[in-house]
């Protein structure tokens, strides 16, 4: 018997995705890649977006800081703020962020992000355990001039949560000061 010949398939990531979800295979049956994907990979992929699954989307996956319960995506997005003290649209330069009506400079923004998806999945150990099934993590909706991405955060977290953490400890300091104030 032969083996199947080996072809190269050139579509976009989106339509990627509508094929495979037509097909009713889950996303974690290929591998995503800016090539394309890999069928024969038995890696297993969660896709971390509105498109994947809801649970590890920033726009779904809600918490409550200083008693705002909101999705970690519009605590993010609020936090931002222009030269003149407005909020900042997506994409948009950052003249400085606010967290609880204090000022704090845009170089914490990563910081803020990863806090949020850190405080997230401590009150979900569940989906910690879940999310330990996968090989690789990805965001259908990353582009080049993303730079905080849900599915980098997942996979650090369970990489070394305390690491995190740590990474953002200046700005962990500045809001132990909040809440004990």
């Amino acid at each position: 018997m032969n083996a199947a010949p080996n072809f190269v398939l050139a579509v976009t990531r989106n339509t990627l995705m509508r094929i495979v979800r037509a097909s009713g295979f889950s996303c974690s049956h290929f591998i995503l890649t800016k090539k394309g994907f890999d069928v024969m990979n038995s890696k297993k992929v969660l896709e971390c977006s509105s498109k994947g699954d809801r649970k590890f989307s920033a726009l779904y996956a809600k918490v409550s800081v200083f008693g705002v319960q909101d999705s970690i995506e519009n605590h993010y997005q609020k936090s931002k703020r222009d030269s003149n003290g407005n909020p900042v649209k997506k994409g948009m330069p950052v003249a400085y962020m606010v967290i609880n009506n204090q000022r704090f400079p845009p170089g914490m923004l990563t910081d803020w992000y990863r806090l949020l998806w850190v405080k997230y999945l401590d009150k979900n150990p569940e989906l910690v355990s879940y999310a330990r099934q996968f090989d690789e993590f990805t965001d259908m909706f990353r582009s080049r001039k993303t730079i905080n991405c849900q599915a980098d955060v997942v996979r650090d977290y369970l990489a070394d949560r305390n690491e995190l953490v740590r990474s953002a400890d200046a700005l962990v300091k500045e809001l132990r000061k909040m809440t004990v104030a």
